[in-house]
């Protein structure tokens, strides 16, 4: 009894580390290259302030592109990560931001299993919009709610009516930089915007 209970324990033993090496040789799910609706994180020091590193969040919509702050509109479908870091690095330097600039990203959703994919916005979902320095040096103001046109100029403080329906997240933060601008409130407005979440049934009505 003794031995067949031994040969159990020997074979469950053997079961268990052929799980484990299929385990280790399966290949990871995490794509090699960057697709649509992927949410993708960026960290810069010293750029919102030094001494700080300030994380960008930005959702690839459906034409390959995000929005960067400072940076504006770059194709990155099709990169792999550590391609778009050498590219904003590079970005950075040749636009005399930074001489050495210190950039760290990675993808914290993947666009196929992503719970919330790229615009446009629609009036109702909620949005979270970030823009630096809007209330002072170093400061940043957050929106966190559903959109309602008629309130975001008093958001934004700015006097310029800004229309954000209908257009993606790279989209909303190219408008509202652009406002900014126009309005010289702030030269290059960092701003961030991320869908969060389609319109609820009580903000539809």
């Amino acid at each position: 009894m003794r031995a067949n209970l031994l040969r159990i324990v020997a074979i469950g033993l053997c079961v268990l580390m052929s799980k484990s090496i299929r385990a280790a040789d399966a290949p990871t799910s995490q794509p090699s290259t960057i697709g649509s609706d992927d949410l993708i994180d960026v960290a810069i020091d010293d750029i919102a302030a030094p001494g700080v590193t300030t994380v960008f969040h930005e959702r690839v919509d459906s034409t390959g592109t995000i929005h960067l702050p400072i940076l504006g509109t770059m194709t990155v479908k099709g990169n792999k990560i550590s391609d778009l870091q050498a590219r904003v690095e590079k970005a950075l330097i040749d636009k005399k931001l930074m001489a050495k600039p210190k950039v760290l990203i990675g993808r914290s959703e993947i666009g196929a299993t992503a719970t919330t994919r790229s615009g446009p916005i629609a009036s109702g979902d909620r949005v979270r919009i970030v823009i630096w320095e809007v209330t002072g040096p170093g400061e940043m103001a957050v929106i966190d709610q559903a959109i309602d046109e008629k309130r975001l100029s008093q958001w934004f403080r700015c006097s310029a009516r800004v229309t954000v329906i209908g257009l993606t997240e790279a989209k909303v933060e190219q408008t509202i930089g652009d406002a900014y601008h126009a309005k010289r409130i702030l030269e290059d407005a960092m701003v961030e915007c991320l869908r969060i979440a389609p319109p609820t049934t009580s903000s539809a009505k």
